[in-house]
């Protein structure tokens, strides 16, 4: 019975189309069998018919025989060959009546017959081997054809109430044939309608079962029982599959649960990180406009150091000037060195308290353009570290998009979205890192350039004091004068240059300002970019919260 059960429907089908052919071919086979055997007793039927028939021929031929006989008694003349025919005649129905005789009546009576035809046959030969014949052998003749005739036709009347009861026989067979074909088509067709009955009931109540199973799925009922699986043919396997279906829905349902429950939590830590990268990029604009503000003052200092350099540079033109009058106008070399040193201490006092302290003030600027710098790059690092952060939460919401499957691809998408957001920050954060190092470098190489200006303008400082010194020696040696004249004009040369190296250090401080303004809104644009992406951000993991409750919404609609 398992086995059956296991057979496909196919097998099934045919088994039992099988069946009901086999009982058709059984009732065939017998109905032929019984019409063999009615044949059989069709040809007993004819044989006995005729060998009735042949019996009667037997007494005709016997009289016949007869005859030839009589008449050589009567005329002295034997027709031997009609003799010889009838007797060749009557030989052969002996020998294919023989065959036929079933009872011991039947072949008594035949050996009488053979016996008497053998007499004759004897008579025959002894008249006429005498050529004569007198009455008592034709009394004897007379007395065997009587008795032959009499034995045929009791052999006939026997042969032919034989007939009957085959004829009777037939018509029985015959019978028996109609109702053995009547009764296996009865029986062939009703055990293939219990059949085909009984598997159409199999059928209908399995597929009544995996259709009321499919209408509770559609409906989003899953707590429904699993259809009881007896068999392994095509209903078999379907059974089975919709209970996998069914154990799958609610497995996969309990992880869309779950997954949009971690999917919420993530939008909402997503949108909090989002938030807090919103407020540094504020506080990084905030803190590159106070850069933009420290480069103005630097690059105002520094136009301002060279207005002043180029005051000292005038006043050194001037120096020289003098000193080449001094050679021309000896004699008015007192009042002009008097004048000379009070130009001097002039341009002394002029440095001390101008050229000093533009250039401490421009370190001071520097110095704290440097500290924005550095605030920058730890912001900057700030949002690099956010970045990451949001990269890998982005990552995760993909891989949990992927297992939520075709519910989860809008949520796939908002997490690329996410994602390519995380990396334009990361990279931007990279950018603004870049311009920062460009600004230290610049930044040290001010600060470098300032220290030569202060070393400058100290050098400067001495050689104004050595030149108030010697224009005070002139006051009390003018022998002394074309000497000294020498020696402050090679001074004089020599801050000339240094003056000039100054200036030109100034000048590269006012355009590495320049460029650090520039940088600076760059970075002011990168920042107000990043905040931008994380407004987007913002509004992505809103959305995506959204989504995750709808997700929500649709899996409460099945009960599991």
């Amino acid at each position: 019975m398992k086995f059956i059960k296991n057979l496909s429907i196919r097998a099934k089908l045919l088994g039992i189309f099988g069946s009901v052919i086999i009982l058709f071919i059984g009732g065939f086979v017998a109905s032929f069998l019984e019409l063999d055997r009615a044949e059989e007793e069709v040809e007993n039927l004819e044989r006995r018919a005729n060998s009735a028939i042949m019996a009667t021929e037997i007494a005709a031929l016997f009289r016949a025989k007869y005859i030839p006989i009589a008449e050589y008694a009567r005329t002295g003349h034997f027709r031997e060959v009609e003799f010889m025919d009838f007797d060749s005649k009557l030989v052969s129905i002996f020998e294919r009546i023989e065959s036929q005789l079933t009872t011991e009546q039947q072949m008594e009576l035949f050996a009488t017959i053979v016996q008497n035809n053998e007499k004759m046959d004897q008579i025959k030969d002894d008249f006429l081997a005498k050529q004569a014949i007198d009455e008592k052998v034709m009394e004897e003749l007379g007395t065997i054809r009587h008795d032959t005739a009499m034995a045929a036709l009791r052999l006939s009347d026997s042969m032919y109430e034989q007939f009957l009861g085959s004829g009777v026989e037939t018509k029985e067979a015959l019978a028996v044939t109609k109702m053995t074909l009547a009764m296996s088509v009865a029986v062939a067709f009703l055990i293939g309608t219990t059949l085909f009955v009984l598997f159409s009931k199999y059928i209908s109540k399995a597929l009544n079962n995996v259709v009321q199973l499919a209408t509770g799925i559609s409906q989003g009922n899953l707590q429904l029982e699993k259809i009881k699986v007896t068999s392994k043919d095509e209903i078999g396997k379907v059974s089975y599959s919709m209970n996998q279906m069914l154990d799958n829905l609610r497995h996969l349902l309990v992880n869309i649960s779950q997954t949009t429950s971690q999917v919420a939590a993530s939008s909402e830590q997503l949108t909090a990180s989002a938030g807090e990268t919103s407020k540094s990029t504020d506080s990084i604009s905030q803190s590159i406009q106070e850069v933009a503000s420290g480069t103005d003052l630097q690059v105002e200092g520094a136009n301002t150091v060279t207005g002043a350099i180029s005051e000292i540079t005038s006043g050194m033109q001037q120096i020289s000037s003098s000193m080449v009058r001094v050679n021309e106008m000896t004699s008015r070399s007192n009042d002009n060195a008097i004048e000379g040193v009070e130009v001097m201490y002039n341009s002394i006092e002029h440095m001390k308290n101008n050229i000093n302290q533009k250039a401490f003030q421009t370190a001071g600027v520097v110095q704290q353009l440097g500290e924005k710098s550095v605030e920058i790059g730890e912001i900057s690092q700030l949002i690099t570290n956010v970045a990451e952060q949001t990269n890998l939460l982005a990552l995760n919401a993909a891989i949990e998009a992927a297992r939520a499957g075709e519910h989860g691809r809008g949520f796939a998408v908002v997490a690329d979205e996410v994602r390519k957001l995380a990396e334009q920050s990361r990279q931007s954060a990279g950018q603004i890192n870049s311009l920062i190092s460009e600004i230290q470098t610049g930044i040290r190489d001010s600060v470098s350039s300032m220290d030569e200006v202060t070393k400058s303008v100290g050098e400067g400082i001495v050689f104004a004091e050595q030149a108030g010194t010697s224009f005070g020696d002139i006051t009390g040696a003018i022998s002394e004068v074309m000497s000294q004249v020498e020696e402050v004009s090679a001074a004089i040369q020599q801050m000339q240059s240094n003056t000039e190296a100054v200036n030109h250090s100034v000048k590269e401080m006012a355009l590495i300002a320049e460029n650090s303004a520039s940088n600076t809104q760059n970075v002011a644009a990168s920042a107000e970019e990043q905040n931008a992406s994380m407004q987007e951000v913002l509004a992505a993991a809103e959305t995506l919260n959204q989504m995750a409750e709808d997700l929500q919404k649709n899996v409460d609609t099945f009960k599991f």
